[in-house]
């Protein structure tokens, strides 16, 4: 091939790529918006009060009380763990302050304790399904 050929043909092939695979790296960018995607941690715009428990299932499993008062989450004690402690005190230490300030499940897991912020989410999510509206 003529050396003259590459660097356009690069910078072609560099463009079709960036334009394919852009999406996929823009920030803010809500893959559960998608048609067909379903959006996991759902959050409602209040739910009622009370006190629910929830579970998460899988060796990583949580048990976890949601209080709500005023439609909004008040309180998020963790019951039972399953799974390594070490890791799931990661996530039981900072994730129910931070899904009580925002008001969901929705709040980015702990670096470290994927699976169990996984659980802790979607234990706190279970709970929050049977205080809906």
């Amino acid at each position: 091939m003529k050396a003259w050929i590459l660097p356009p043909a690069a910078a072609l092939l560099l463009g079709f790529c960036a334009a394919r695979f852009q999406p996929c790296f823009s920030k803010g960018r809500d893959t559960a918006t998608k048609p067909g995607i379903p959006k996991q941690h759902a959050r409602p715009m209040s739910w009622k009060d009370g006190v629910y428990e929830g579970t998460s299932p899988g060796w990583t499993g949580m048990k976890v009380q949601v209080r709500v008062h005023k439609g909004k989450i008040h309180s998020v004690k963790v019951l039972e763990v399953k799974g390594t402690l070490r890791f799931a005190q990661m996530a039981v230490d900072s994730l129910p302050a931070r899904m009580r300030i925002n008001n969901s499940t929705e709040v980015d897991g702990v670096s470290g304790a994927s699976l169990s912020s996984n659980s802790l989410k979607d234990a706190v999510q279970a709970a929050l399904e049977n205080a809906k509206p």
